[in-house]
């Protein structure tokens, strides 16, 4: 391998946590610092000198996938469509996305070596609601169509996502549920 270039060590630490997270959300506990290291262009060694432990990386990685700013660039490059159909799809499927990735995380702190230090609940906790209280802006303009305030119908597709995930038997069509979700929270006075 050759020599990573030299940086000052803020932005070593921030680039190898950049190439860390998708890493850590392909492989979750399974991630090894030799994957992070090719993926950073560095030796593992100089992971090493960055940060005390595999433990200290993933857990500094998890702060910033949470972090407000990422989610704000985040939300700024999601376009949900302009309908209600649209707008529930592609909302089903970013629940369904962001929550695999929690899971995943979740693992990953649960089986990195060394006691965890990092409490993600709250972290979570903040994102969730951050993330809700966008998408309720985005159906609010929705109000007409539907028969519960934007933000209920938000926290119901959060469910209904949630429940597909934790479900082991993932066999049911999106169309179905997405259908469900319109057919039930749709005023029926709407075409």
């Amino acid at each position: 391998m050759t020599r990573a270039k030299p940086m000052p060590p803020e932005d070593r630490r921030a680039a190898i946590i950049e190439a860390t997270l998708p890493l850590l959300e392909e492989y979750g506990p399974g991630l090894t610092t030799r994957q992070i290291a090719e993926a950073s262009g560095v030796a593992e060694g100089t992971i090493f000198r960055v940060f005390t432990s595999l433990q200290e990386l993933i857990e500094a990685t998890i702060r910033e996938r949470f972090s407000l700013d990422r989610a704000e660039a985040h939300l700024v490059s999601i376009d949900l469509g302009q309908d209600l159909l649209s707008k529930t799809r592609n909302t089903l499927d970013l629940f369904t996305h962001h929550m695999t990735s929690i899971r995943t995380l979740l693992m990953a702190i649960g089986h990195a070596h060394g006691k965890p230090e990092l409490c993600i609940h709250e972290m979570v906790q903040g994102h969730r609601e951050h993330l809700e209280a966008w998408l309720a802006e985005r159906f609010a303009e929705h109000a007409d169509e539907l028969r519960v305030p934007a933000r209920d119908y938000v926290s119901f597709l959060r469910l209904l996502a949630s429940g597909r995930i934790l479900s082991h038997e993932d066999d049911t069509d999106p169309d179905t549920i997405i259908s469900l979700a319109l057919d039930g929270a749709r005023r029926k006075d709407n075409p």
